[in-house]
């Protein structure tokens, strides 16, 4: 056992504090509305994707190529740090509410934490809809919290498409052999299960995501 890793586990298993959960899956909320920490370390998957892979394309036509290249990576976590950030400072979209924003601003509770309240009767435990209101900043402070970044790593980005044409002259007076006009776009679409980074680094530290980049390039054979 080292941090919480049993023998034969992967070394990058992320194992992270989290919240309580009822036998039925539901978080475990305490009476003051918030949910209750849970004793253990969690698992929220391993670092490692399954597998990355990238393909070429080519395709001509007379004077015209087109080429697309394509990568990504399949599986593996990573902790979304931009969602964690953004909520906290209240520019997230998700936070965007402003009933919830003025009912904080008048010291009112308004909203409440899904989940289930745990109570004991003859010894048997019992588990009960949350009712108790919280604030919105609470309500956030619980799912922008730790527990609700970890994300799934997985993405696929059109890296960069060209469309290439090429012009030989036949007469002989031409003053050059060749030219290749080329129009080029680099990181041109990104699916990804992130919010708001690119995931390609492996981490996010707030990074801002790759530029997309569009230019024409001109090659001339004398």
């Amino acid at each position: 056992n080292y941090n919480g890793l049993l023998v034969g586990q992967s070394v990058n298993k992320i194992l992270a504090q989290g919240y309580a959960h009822t036998p039925e899956g539901s978080l475990e909320i305490a009476s003051n509305g918030l949910p209750v920490t849970a004793i253990n370390l969690q698992a929220f998957g391993d670092s490692t994707p399954a597998w990355s892979a990238g393909i070429s394309n080519r395709f001509s036509y007379k004077q015209f190529t087109l080429t697309i290249d394509l990568d990504g990576r399949y599986g593996g976590t990573i902790y979304n740090t931009t969602r964690e950030k953004t909520i906290s400072a209240g520019v997230n979209p998700l936070t965007d509410n402003a009933y919830q924003r003025d009912q904080y601003n008048a010291g009112k509770n308004s909203i409440v934490v899904p989940g289930e309240v745990e109570t004991t009767s003859n010894g048997r435990d019992i588990y009960s809809p949350n009712t108790t209101v919280v604030n919105w900043q609470q309500y956030w402070g619980v799912f922008g919290s730790h527990p609700y970044n970890w994300k799934n790593a997985s993405f696929l980005k059109v890296r960069e498409v060209s469309l290439t044409y090429t012009y030989a002259p036949k007469s002989p007076r031409t003053f050059f052999k060749a030219a290749n006009l080329t129009l080029v776009g680099r990181n041109l679409l990104l699916f990804s299960h992130l919010n708001y980074t690119d995931p390609d680094p492996g981490v996010d530290n707030l990074q801002p995501p790759a530029s997309r980049t569009i230019g024409l390039n001109l090659n001339v054979k004398f």
